[in-house]
C-alpha cells in the first residue's frame, strides 16, 4: 500500500486506487464493528475488493447457528462413524443424515449406528460413489454441511469450525466455504507423512477458490454450502467417483457463485491406514484429471504461470541442474537468463508501480518478481514430479541427455524438501518422506495416465500460461 489509497494484489494481480470514501470504508472494515456500520455503497466496495482477492473477510464466529442439515456419506461403516455421530449428537448439531452407499450388509450397520445417535439413515442399494450419496439426502434447510465419516471434530468445541465457516455467508454470493483439513497425528510412517503432505490440507492462508487462483479447489471432506446454490447447479456430479469436489467448484464459479477457503476453521481427518491404501487413494485422485479437463478445458493444468515467471523458473531450473551436474556452462547460462528475465520484469512492473504512486516501486517490483519466479519454479518441479516424469525417462537411455534428465528428476524429487514446504507441520525423516513420496507421485501419475487413456487425450498434461501483471483500476 502506498499513500494509504493504493492496493496491490488479488488474483489476477491488480493495482487499485481508492477514493477518499473508499479509503475510509477500508479503514472501517478493519476497525471493531466496522462492517456493521458501513453503508450500502461502502459494503459494495468491500464486496468488490473481497471478490478480487484484495482483502480477506475476517471471520467472526456466529453466536447462534442457523438451522442446517449435516450429510455424511458412508460405505462399509467403521468405528469412525460412531465417534463422529456421538460428537455431533452431544453438540446438538441439528438434523444429521447418514447415507449408506451400497454397503455389503444392506446398510444395517450404518442404520444401527445412526439410530443410536438420533440420526436419519438412508440406504442406496447400489454404490454410486460419494457424490451420489451426498445428493441422495433431501435438504430443506438454508445450509447443508457435508462431512466424510472419517472426519474428527474437537471434543471441546465440536461446532466451533462450523460457526466460523457460516460467518462467511454474510456475502450473498458465497455458495461454499471449506475449513482446513488436518491429518490426525499418528506414530506410523504413513500417518507422519500424511501430517506433513496430505493433499487435503491447503495450508494456513485463506482465500477465494477458483480457476488459476492460488487455491483452485477445496476437498469435499468437509464443506459448508448454501443449499440453494447447490440446487441451482444440480448438486454434485454423480458420474464422477473422484474429482467431484473440483467439478463442483468449477460449476459454481461458472454460475457466478463464490467459494472460500477458511483455515481459521479446522477439521481433523484420519490418515490412510497403510501405504497400499494411500497409493490407491492417490491413483484415484489422478484418474479424475483428464475427465475434469474434458469438462472444464484448461482449468486443471499441471503447471500454470505467467510467461515471464515460466521463463525465469525454467532458467533457474537449468541453473540448478547445471550445479547438480557440476557443469559450469549450463549453470552460468541459467543464472544469466534468470537474472536478465528478473531484471526486465522488475523494470516493467516498477514503471507501473511508480506511475500508480507506490513508494520504492522498483524495490517492491523486484521482490514481487522474485517471489513469483520462486513460486513458479516450485510449481514446475512439482509438475515434473507429479505428471511429466514418464516423458523424461526415455532421455535416461541416451548418453548425451542422461545427465540433464537425471538431474531434472533428482531436482524434482528433492523439491518437496524446499525451505518453507517441509516439514510443514510434523518432523518426518528424510528417507521416509522420500520413499513414501515416491509411492505417492508414482500412484498419482499412474492415475493421470490411466484417465488420459480413458478419455483419449493427453491435453490435461499441457502447461498453461496466464496473465499475472497488475492492471490499474479505481474504486
Amino acid at each position: 500500500m502506498g499513500d494509504g489509497r493504493l492496493l496491490l494484489g488479488g488474483e489476477p494481480p491488480r493495482i487499485v486506487r481508492l477514493s477518499e470514501s473508499g479509503s475510509k470504508a477500508l479503514d472501517g472494515a478493519f476497525s471493531e464493528g466496522g462492517l456493521a456500520a458501513a453503508g450500502s455503497s461502502q459494503q459494495r466496495l468491500l464486496a468488490r475488493l473481497s471478490a478480487a482477492g484484495l482483502i480477506q473477510p475476517r471471520p467472526t464466529p456466529l453466536a447462534l447457528l442457523p438451522e442446517l442439515t449435516v450429510v455424511i456419506p458412508v460405505r462399509q461403516p467403521a468405528l469412525s462413524l460412531e465417534g463422529l455421530l456421538a460428537t455431533l449428537s452431544s453438540a446438538g448439531a441439528g438434523s444429521v443424515v447418514v447415507v449408506d452407499d451400497g454397503s455389503e450388509d444392506g446398510g444395517a450397520g450404518s442404520s444401527a449406528v445412526a439410530r443410536r445417535h438420533g440420526a436419519t439413515a438412508l440406504h442406496r442399494p447400489l454404490s454410486g460413489g460419494p457424490a451420489a450419496a451426498r445428493n441422495s439426502a433431501e435438504v430443506e434447510t438454508e445450509f447443508v454441511v457435508y462431512l466424510d465419516a472419517d472426519t474428527v471434530l474437537e471434543e471441546a468445541e465440536p461446532l466451533g469450525w462450523l460457526s466460523v465457516c457460516l460467518s462467511q455467508f454474510s456475502d450473498p454470493r458465497t455458495a461454499l466455504v471449506a475449513p482446513r483439513i488436518r491429518s490426525v497425528p499418528g506414530s506410523d510412517a504413513v500417518a507422519r507423512y500424511e501430517a506433513s503432505s496430505s493433499p487435503l490440507d491447503l495450508g494456513e492462508r485463506p482465500g477465494l477458490v477458483g480457476s488459476f487462483r492460488r487455491l483452485s479447489y477445496v476437498p469435499a471432506t468437509a464443506l459448508v454450502a448454501r443449499a440453494r446454490a447447490l440446487k441451482e447447479i444440480g448438486g454434485f456430479d454423480q458420474s464422477l467417483r473422484f474429482g467431484e469436489d473440483v467439478d463442483l467448484v468449477r460449476r459454481l464459479e461458472a454460475a457466478g457463485w463464490r467459494v472460500r477457503y477458511e483455515p481459521a476453521a479446522t477439521v481433523m481427518h484420519r490418515p490412510r491406514s497403510n501405504l497400499r491404501s494411500l497409493a490407491r487413494q492417490r491413483f484415484g485422485y489422478g484418474t479424475a484429471a483428464a475427465e475434469l479437463d474434458r469438462r472444464h478445458e484448461g482449468t486443471v493444468p499441471p503447471f500454470a504461470a505467467s510467461p515471464n515467471a515460466s521463463l525465469a523458473a525454467t532458467a533457474a531450473l537449468g541453473a540448478t541442474c547445471g550445479l547438480l551436474l557440476g557443469r559450469r556452462a549450463p549453470a552460468l547460462g541459467g543464472l544469466g537468463l534468470f537474472g536478465a528475465t528478473r531484471a526486465v520484469s522488475a523494470v516493467r512492473l516498477g514503471r507501473e508501480l511508480a506511475a500508480a504512486g507506490f513508494e520504492a516501486p522498483y524495490r517492491l517490483a523486484d521482490e514481487l518478481v522474485e517471489s513469483s519466479a520462486r513460486s513458479a519454479a516450485g510449481a514446475l518441479l512439482r509438475a515434473v514430479r507429479r505428471c511429466w516424469w514418464p516423458f523424461v525417462l526415455p532421455f535416461l537411455a541416451t548418453r548425451r541427455a542422461r545427465p540433464a534428465a537425471g538431474s531434472l528428476l533428482l531436482a524434482s524429487a528433492l523439491s518437496r524438501f524446499a525451505p518453507g514446504s517441509w516439514p510443514r507441520r510434523s518432523p518426518v525423516g528424510f528417507l521416509e518422506t522420500l520413499a513414501i513420496g515416491l509411492v505417492d507421485d508414482l500412484s498419482y501419475t499412474s492415475g493421470v495416465l490411466s484417465g488420459c487413456w480413458r478419455v483419449g487425450s493427453l491435453r490435461v498434461l499441457l502447461p498453461r500460461l496466464v496473465r499475472s501483471r497488475p492492471t490499474a483500476r479505481s474504486g
